[in-house]
């Protein structure tokens, strides 16, 4: 009987030793698994502040910065609020000038063509001498924007208002307003086309997959004599 009481005493010492290596497996593989979390975590966080990036946070001030609306500029199709955007002029010999480097886009209703920047006194300046001379040269005042998954160094600014210019917006204040209204129309009218033209088209792609679905409902009837 003794001998079967050791046996038994053995038996539950190894069982016990077992549950405590299984358990400390157990806890590894816990410790494992919250280590793999925190990783992925910590990658999600980087990626987040990354595009984050793009946001206002990021964007360089001084304090002096004026909140603008901006009417008088082509938006591109896709901005969304936080872009961060170069403004640039385009003549109708070719040449391009950057007037506002990456400075963030906010308020962005690409249907109205209207947007809020951020900016300083010179660039407020800058760009409103850009819409006179756009609106007089012919040329045109666009967006290009900046990778949101990534900083990018910024562009630099190489437009140089006109002396004519400034000589103008000095002379009758309400140049800079009419230049930017008319440009905006000029936008806007340019963005109801290319939304009718689009409409067009999707009629056209709709209607021509209303034929093709009649037409194989037809063939796929069966008549019988």
């Amino acid at each position: 009987m003794a001998i079967f009481i050791v046996i038994a005493i053995i038996l539950l010492f190894v069982k016990r030793n077992m549950t405590v290596e299984k358990g400390g497996e157990v806890k590894s593989i816990a410790k494992e698994q919250e280590e793999q979390q925190k990783k992925e975590n910590s990658i999600v966080q980087e990626i987040t502040s990354i595009q984050e990036g793009v946001k206002q946070k990021d964007e360089r001030w001084n304090g002096k910065e004026r909140g603008v609306e901006v009417k008088g500029v082509a938006l591109q199709q896709g901005l969304q609020e936080g872009d961060r955007i170069d403004i640039r002029i385009r003549y109708p010999d070719g040449e391009e000038y950057v007037v506002i480097a990456q400075r963030g886009c906010y308020d962005v209703v690409i249907e109205e063509n209207t947007m809020t920047m951020w900016l300083l006194e010179e660039e407020m300046l800058r760009l409103a001498s850009s819409m006179v001379d756009c609106e007089y040269m012919n040329g045109i005042l666009y967006t290009v924007r900046y990778r949101r998954d990534m900083k990018q160094e910024s562009s630099t600014v190489n437009y140089i208002p006109k002396e004519a210019v400034y000589e103008l917006m000095k002379n009758n204040p309400n140049v800079v307003e009419k230049a930017q209204i008319s440009l905006w129309k000029k936008y806007r009218q340019t963005l109801e086309e290319n939304m009718r033209l689009q409409n067009k088209e999707s009629e056209k792609w709709n209607l021509s997959m209303q034929e093709q679905n009649e037409e194989q409902e037809h063939e796929e009837v069966v008549y019988f004599d």
